[in-house]
Formats: structure tokens, C-alpha cells, sequence
């Protein structure tokens, strides 16, 4: 059977793809084989990491915009980019970001609430306001809000700056006026930081580098009592995502934005549990909603997922690989209906998810070297089965009736093209 395969470079937060474009070319038509693991893992990598480092992020724009704006811009630069560490894989990087996401805070009245001394907030360069109130309870830091509205140019280094919109946050209360979740609220707010770049030599200025972003909406993060997580508000739950946002960075100065993307979080319903409790992993995210990202810089890395009681299990553990040799990683396994869509690759579909053998990667590796899952394609009804091998590939069984019809020595290397 004639393949027709995509090449395309990977990145850390873009889904890769496996499979191939079954007609066409003179090849005789054939069903389409549907998303890998990789397809669908990354994702819902991608949807979790970056709702969790917005949250993250949302809480530290609360400190860093409570203090006086001086000289430098670096106070109120914000990026909801995540920083994976060298060789770690999808799977590792959730676990990592979910364990920095509900460790955010020493004690439930911690610093997360705490947004200063009530009254109005001040501001060097006399381009922004912005108010905090205790709401009557000056010792209860748990129902603090603050608001901010910025106006400012022509500051930071090499006068170069930009920061605009609002931003603000406070507390949610249900009918008992009991809070039960934190908003945090974006309106149109964007922020443009300059840095210098000097020649190392003689320490002169060669240049500018630029870093920007933008914020438009809110996002709500549900409030649980802590125990685990050293006391954590947010204990076994995330929150909701309705924000869009752009990151753009130029950072030899030579006009060219090396980062320049865009993304958008639609009615994104993100919740995590652990079981047991306080045991660090397993972990259980559920995911519901929509996210779109668009990379300005290479069209073929826009795509678009929709999640559906997606369930994502991550299990740190150790495996005997080989049935010698004692290897730490992480399990996963997933579940659910998933709908990832890319114009530009072809990819166009909707599945239904079943992990018949959780995936294990080891730990420094991107690639499992266990584990099957079923995909089921909602409008064909085709099931095909995805097995990682022991050397870190992937086998292809359409059908699931043993017959291998397509195999790749590595995941990061697949390639896919499917239509419903």
C-alpha cells in the first residue's frame, strides 16, 4: 500500500502525528488510520499546560502589579510559556506543571489572597490606578480583590515600554456567600517589554530585544481546603478557561519574532484529583472545552482540540524494562472523545479514546516502551489499535485484528493525515 507522508518539525506544545494519507497518487483508496498516542496526548499536554501556567501566571501578575512600576519593565512582563526541562516527555511535564499549579501558596491565607494595604495602589510613572479593598475584613485575607487600569509608555529600559488594559481578581461566593472559586479577569490587557543587549566586551548597548503579551478574558480558579500540596487552597480542583492570548519574542533584535503565536481557551473545564489523596500521583485531570492555537511563524503547527470527558491518568512508577532492569517514568493512560483538527495537515477527526494498556515512559525519555490504546473513529466507526514498542516506536494494527500495517521506530518521527 502507497504512503503519502507529511514532514513536519515538532514542537514541545504542538501535537505530533502519526499515519498517513491512504488515497491519492495512484494508490488505491483505503481508510484513513487515525491519531496516535502523541496526536492525542499532546494535545491534552498542550490544553492542561497551559491553562495551569496561566493560572500560575495570574496570580503572580497579582504581586508583581501591586508593587510601584520603577525603571525597570521587568515588574510587569507576563508569559504563559511553558519552560520544559531538557528530555523530559509530555506526560512528566503535566505531572510537573500540576504539582507547581496546586503548590502555589504555603497556607490557604498564604499569598495568594494577601494583595496588600487597602486603598489605592500607587504607581511610579503615574500611568496606571488601581484599588484594593479587604471588603470589611482586614485580618481575613481570603476575600481581598484588587483592580487595576494601565496607561504607561515610554518606561523600563531604553524607554522603550508598553503596558495597557486591566486586570483584576477576587473572590467568587456561592448562594451560602461561601467563596468557592478566585477569578481573574483580562480586559485587553497587554504588556511590551524592551532589554538591552550589550556588546559583552566593552558593555555598550548593540541592541533591543522585545517581549510582548496579551490578555482578554477570565479565568476562574476553583477554591478547595487544603491539606496536601503544603496547605494549598487548590487542592483536587483547576478551574475554567475563557482567555485568549498572544506571545511574541524578538530576542536578537532583529525585527524578526522567533515566537509569535495565539491561542484561545474556550469554556475550557479543566479538574484534577488524586488517588489516594496527598500521595503525590496518581494524578486524574479531566478535560472538557476547546483550544486553538495558531502559529504566525509556520501555519502547519495550527491546530484546533475539542475535549469531551477526556480523562488523562498520570502515574509516576517504576517498570522492569526488558524484565531486568529497574526503570523509573510515568504512566498514562487516556479516555474519552476527542475531536483535533489542523488545515494545514489534513487532519480533520473525531475519536473515541480507550487505553487498553497504559503507556510507560521513562524517566529523561519522550517516547513509551509500553502500552496499547484503541481509537475509534466517531463517523467510520474504524477501530485501530496503537502499540508503543519496546524501542520507543509506534506499531499500527487497523482493525485490531493482530496484522501490523504500518510501524515507526520512533513516535517523535510519525507523521498522520486523517478526514472523518
Amino acid at each position: 500500500m502507497k504512503r503519502h507522508y507529511l514532514s513536519l518539525v515538532l514542537f514541545v506544545l504542538i501535537p505530533s502525528f502519526l499515519s498517513a494519507c491512504g488515497s491519492g497518487g495512484g494508490s488505491s483508496p483505503t481508510a484513513s488510520v487515525p491519531l496516535s498516542p502523541s496526536v492525542v496526548t499532546k494535545s491534552a499536554s498542550s490544553a492542561v499546560i497551559r491553562a495551569l501556567t496561566l493560572g500560575v501566571e495570574g496570580v503572580t501578575v497579582r504581586t508583581t502589579l501591586l508593587l510601584p512600576v520603577t525603571a525597570g519593565s521587568e515588574s510587569v512582563v507576563i508569559e504563559s510559556r511553558a519552560k520544559a526541562s531538557p528530555g523530559m516527555s509530555d506526560v512528566a511535564q503535566i505531572f510537573e506543571e500540576v504539582q507547581r499549579f496546586k503548590g502555589l501558596s504555603p497556607s490557604v491565607s498564604g499569598r495568594i489572597f494577601r494583595v496588600g494595604t487597602e486603598g489605592s495602589i500607587p504607581f511610579q510613572q503615574s500611568c496606571g490606578s488601581g484599588n484594593i479593598n479587604h471588603n470589611g475584613t482586614p485580618n481575613d485575607t481570603s476575600d481581598d480583590s484588587f483592580s487595576i487600569a494601565l496607561s504607561c509608555s515610554g518606561f523600563g529600559a531604553g524607554q522603550g515600554s508598553t503596558a495597557s488594559g486591566s486586570f483584576s481578581s477576587g473572590p467568587k461566593r456561592d448562594a451560602n456567600n461561601v467563596i468557592e472559586a478566585y477569578e481573574l479577569i483580562y480586559g485587553s490587557y497587554f504588556v511590551l517589554n524592551t532589554f538591552a543587549i550589550n556588546d559583552f566586551q566593552n558593555g555598550s548597548r548593540i541592541g533591543t530585544s522585545t517581549e510582548s503579551s496579551s490578555r482578554n478574558g477570565t479565568i476562574l480558579l476553583d477554591i478547595a481546603p487544603g491539606n496536601c500540596f503544603r496547605g494549598s487552597a487548590f487542592e483536587n480542583v483547576a478551574g475554567t478557561f475563557n482567555i485568549t492570548g498572544t506571545d511574541r519574542r524578538d530576542s536578537d533584535g532583529d525585527g524578526l519574532f522567533e515566537l509569535d503565536e495565539a491561542y484561545a481557551l474556550t469554556n475550557l473545564v479543566i479538574s484534577i484529583a488524586e488517588t489516594p489523596a496527598c500521595a503525590n500521583g496518581p494524578v486524574t485531570i479531566t478535560l472538557n472545552g476547546t483550544q486553538s492555537f495558531t502559529n504566525f511563524n509556520d501555519a502547519s503547527l495550527n491546530t484546533s482540540s475539542t475535549f469531551n470527558n477526556v480523562e488523562l491518568i498520570i502515574t509516576p512508577t517504576t517498570k522492569l524494562i526488558n524484565g531486568i532492569i529497574s526503570t523509573k517514568g510515568f504512566e498514562n493512560s487516556l479516555s474519552g472523545t476527542m475531536t483535533v483538527s489542523s488545515g494545514a495537515l489534513c487532519v480533520n477527526s473525531t475519536h473515541s479514546i480507550v487505553t487498553e494498556t497504559p503507556f510507560f515512559t521513562a524517566n529523561g525519555a519522550s517516547c513509551a516502551v509500553l502500552g496499547k490504546q484503541l481509537l475509534t473513529n466517531t463517523t467510520s466507526g474504524q477501530v485501530v489499535a496503537v502499540s508503543a514498542t519496546a524501542v520507543g516506536g509506534l506499531d499500527i494494527d487497523v482493525g485490531n485484528d493482530g496484522i501490523i500495517e504500518d510501524n515507526f521506530a520512533d513516535c517523535k518521527k510519525a507523521t498522520v493525515c486523517t478526514t472523518p
